[in-house]
């Protein structure tokens, strides 16, 4: 007999039950849903169960630790939730799991920053920390988590129901979310060091501007964003010299380009005057869209993609109740 609240074998289709023979493990999970395209919903938008997501081969964030729940339910794993808040609610969703009493994560994202972790965090919200950093940009910052048990639906069909399932984003948005507070130390660390590197040559910093993060013109060792950082200095050789080697060896440091100017330049940057319109809320947000988690869930709102994905569907009608 099946756990109570967990599907009989006869619940799953030939085809699903061979996937979940073969997916015995987060890892392998992991694999099969970073091998699966992303699904940015050019259809419509949509919140597909597992037997969908199985059938069409697609996936977005919260499809994503759906599937992993379903499949890793049978064997012995709760289907769990972890749910994100953002400061710009674009939120985003994982499957989180113990193993050897430790925590660890499967997940789908158009970022690879916001994908799985193994299980080496003592604690959920140790877990949650490990997706900080990643996941700031120009708008967005982890405010809050909670991790949701997906029996507490009861007979709701979020595995194989042939309809979108909008009843567990509602349900995600209601759900009461621990504060997670981010600080800016780290960054601010690597900041001080190597402008302490420039001022300690005898050099002048005339200008920083942080850029946030923003997608790569091509990726990087299957990165496509990057937290981008301008500064306008003046030193000596030997001083640029050792900053230029100091990037080339952190391993934080993706790329750098060094520009030499016939003057020191001192005002804002055309990204720095776009992102100061883009915070007064004069400019355009971007490719991060402009989608409301307050809004009325039988309407059109957030779809808790880490990434905008109505901004890559196909105009339609919004989404159906569930009934």
């Amino acid at each position: 007999m099946p756990a109570p609240g967990r599907p009989a074998a006869a619940a799953f289709l030939p085809r699903e039950r061979a996937l979940v023979a073969r997916l015995r493990s987060p890892a392998a999970v992991q694999r099969w849903l970073r091998a699966m395209p992303y699904n940015h919903e050019k259809g419509g938008e949509s919140l597909r169960s597992f037997r969908r997501v199985a059938r069409e081969g697609s996936a977005h964030c919260l499809e994503a630790a759906l599937s992993a729940a379903a499949i890793l339910e049978p064997h012995g794993y709760p289907p769990l939730l972890l749910s994100f808040e953002s400061v710009d609610k674009l939120d985003h969703v994982i499957f989180p799991f113990r193993h050897r009493g430790l925590w660890g994560s499967v997940a789908r994202s158009r970022d690879p920053g916001l994908h799985g972790r193994k299980p080496v965090f003592r604690t959920a919200r140790q877990l949650a920390a490990s997706y900080m950093d990643a996941y700031v940009d120009l708008t967005g910052r982890v405010s809050g988590y909670a991790v949701c048990d997906l029996r507490d639906l009861g007979d709701y069909d979020w595995r194989f129901s042939e309809r979108n399932v909008w009843k567990v984003e509602r349900w995600l948005v209601d759900h009461p979310h621990r504060p997670l507070r981010m600080g800016d130390a780290r960054y601010r660390r690597m900041l001080e060091r190597y402008k302490a590197m420039i001022t300690q040559g005898g050099g002048t910093v005339h200008r920083v501007e942080d850029w946030g993060r923003r997608q790569l013109a091509y990726p990087i060792t299957k990165i496509h964003k990057a937290h981008y950082l301008l500064m306008n200095i003046e030193t000596d050789q030997k001083t640029l010299g050792e900053l230029t080697g100091a990037f080339r060896f952190s391993d934080a440091v993706l790329r750098h380009l060094v520009v030499k100017m016939d003057e020191a330049v001192t005002e804002p940057s055309p990204m720095a005057r776009a992102a100061e319109e883009e915070s007064s809320g004069e400019g355009d947000r971007g490719d991060r869209g402009d989608r409301d988690r307050d809004r009325d869930r039988d309407g059109e709102g957030e779809r808790f993609s880490r990434r905008p994905r109505r901004d890559d569907a196909a105009s339609g009608d919004a989404p159906p109740s569930d009934g």
